[in-house]
């Protein structure tokens, strides 16, 4: 994952082993949406080199970005 304190983007990039039970950055987006209850875009949004990555855009504070990640953290806890 890359963020910064000051950038409200964060790109994650799926680990293989995410990649291994997901075959595509579009699988990763619907089961963040139904499991976590977190909208991103998935990275084949911004082409074929997308695939493989997942984009938090944050219009939203930093504190919700932060429970964003930590939700997505605790659902792959077991793969990463």
């Amino acid at each position: 994952m890359h963020t910064d304190k000051n950038d409200h983007v964060i790109s994650v990039h799926l680990s293989p082993s995410v990649v291994t039970i997901l075959a595509t950055s579009w699988e990763f987006f619907d089961q963040l949406l139904n499991e976590c209850h977190i909208v991103g875009t998935p990275g084949s949004g911004f082409g074929a080199c997308g695939e493989g990555y997942f984009r938090l855009s944050a219009f939203n504070s930093r504190e919700n970005i932060d429970t964003a990640v930590a939700r997505i953290r605790k659902a792959y806890a077991a793969q990463v």
